[in-house]
């Protein structure tokens, strides 16, 4: 079985590579600083031309009441890193980084503390010396959560459309306008009553001919409303109505096509588990009809902190993602939209369960796992650190193989119990699709074998 499974793996493996280089996939951001950090949930890539780039990413420090946010430059595949500023927050997902990047090359960027609700705007000024670039903070809206910003290239200006904390819970839509690149802003003005909707979320996007804000309602389902002016604002008409949990909307214009992304958190096979997918709509007639729903990530584990940001060059994008197995913290993963898509994912394990029976003399083994086309899931064990043995796990609903259920996504291996009492046993799992991707899975590192008669219950979720 062993052999056959390298091969299969080996033959798989060629062809899918030459399939894969025809077009890209996500990258993973590999600069040190960013690969290292402790809690990569917010980032931003911002592709300035061909050789320059920009990233932007929050880590939590060892004070948990503070964050730094950081920027990378990347010039001709040459990093430079400079820390920005300490900010004093206090949960993990207070960062909603958005940006972008006017006609003369200023960086205009957002940035939300959700326990102090405020909305602070920022510009980097220089791109042409790593010793010149400074962060500069221009604004600061108090009770203003959920920013995001949008550039017209007819009028040179830039706006800013968020949401406001009232009684706890955002509502309202409100924006603001600046005609020098992000230096100074005009006056708030009022799109929704605060007091009157319960809108949320909001993603401002200007065509020639029309203004469009898409929005979420408490209820979390998606609608968009439209003007002629961003003075007088039509009857909201619902795009998606969803029992999902949506949220992070962001509009955006590429190729005359108006993109409508979007976090959705997708049922698992493990009851009350839910997994993060970054998911799109697209329409070709400015908002008026809408596509069905596609999926831009295709992990079956969390994609979470989707962000984008259209330049003069391209539009980025930019996730966080737990890929590499046994990795507790979300790497930054990224593309460009329309050249970039996301298809050599691994198969995932969401959970494994490992059991003693004491009754029938066996070790019950459990693993919850998912992929487009997953096809083999392989308990990997050794005794004492003796030979490995790999052995095929079954989701065929045979009792034999401790498996109940045919079809349901929990694959299955009862081991006859030959292990003495105070042996160890070593074990982790491959999990492989048809398409050859594989990831390995470690289970605990050892387990004591206790008295017989004693029964050892392990959950982990992972």
């Amino acid at each position: 079985m062993l052999n056959q499974f390298k091969k299969v793996f080996f033959f798989s493996f060629v062809i899918v590579s030459l399939i894969h280089a025809q077009f890209e996939i996500p990258k993973q951001l590999t600069h040190s600083a960013i690969s290292e950090a402790k809690s990569n949930k917010a980032s931003l890539f911002v592709p300035l031309n061909e050789n320059e780039s920009y990233f932007f990413w929050s880590e939590r420090l060892s004070n948990p009441n503070e964050i730094n946010l950081y920027y990378a430059h990347l010039s001709n595949d040459n990093w430079s890193t400079q820390r920005s500023v300490k900010l004093p927050f206090g949960s993990d997902s207070l960062m909603n980084l958005n940006s972008v990047v006017t006609n003369n090359n200023k960086v205009v960027l957002t940035y939300t503390d959700h326990d102090n609700p405020q909305l602070k705007v920022a510009r980097l000024d220089s791109f042409l010396s790593t010793s010149t670039q400074i962060m500069r903070e221009k604004l600061q809206i108090k009770g203003a959560v959920n920013g995001n910003l949008f550039y017209s290239k007819d009028e040179n200006s830039v706006y800013i459309t968020y949401s406001k904390i009232f009684n706890s819970n955002p509502s309202g839509i409100f924006y603001r306008k600046s005609l020098d690149n992000g230096a100074t802003w005009e006056n708030e003005f009022v799109v929704v009553d605060s007091q009157l909707n319960t809108a949320k979320n909001p993603s401002i996007i200007i065509l020639d001919d029309k203004w469009l804000i898409a929005y979420q309602n408490q209820e979390d389902d998606i609608y968009l409303i439209e003007s002629s002016d961003g003075i007088t604002w039509s009857n909201p008409v619902e795009i998606i109505s969803s029992d999902l949990e949506l949220s992070n909307l962001k509009l955006v214009e590429e190729s005359g096509k108006l993109f409508l992304f979007y976090e959705v958190a997708k049922n698992t096979p493990v009851e009350n588990l839910t997994q993060s997918d970054v998911v799109y709509k697209i329409s070709e007639d400015n908002g008026e009809t809408w596509s069905e729903q596609f999926n831009f990530t295709n992990f079956y584990g969390n994609d979470i902190q989707f962000n984008v940001a259209k330049t003069n060059y391209k539009t980025g994008f930019s996730f966080a993602s737990l890929r590499e197995p046994d990795n507790s913290n979300y790497q930054i993963w990224y593309g460009f939209l329309n050249e970039t898509k996301d298809t050599a994912t691994n198969p995932y394990l969401y959970k494994y369960v490992f059991d003693v029976d004491s009754v029938n003399n066996k070790f019950n083994f459990s693993v919850y796992a998912d992929d487009d086309n997953l096809e083999f899931v392989y308990l990997n064990y050794s005794k004492n650190l003796g030979d490995t043995v790999l052995v095929e796990m079954k989701d065929d609903g045979n009792s034999d193989n401790g498996d109940l259920v045919a079809g349901d996504n929990i694959f299955s291996f009862s081991l006859t119990r030959d292990i003495k009492e105070f042996d160890n046993l070593y074990f982790s799992f491959v999990v492989v699709d048809s398409s050859g991707n594989t990831a390995n899975y470690r289970g605990l590192d050892s387990i004591f074998i206790p008295y017989q008669n004693q029964v050892v219950n392990i959950d982990v979720n992972r």
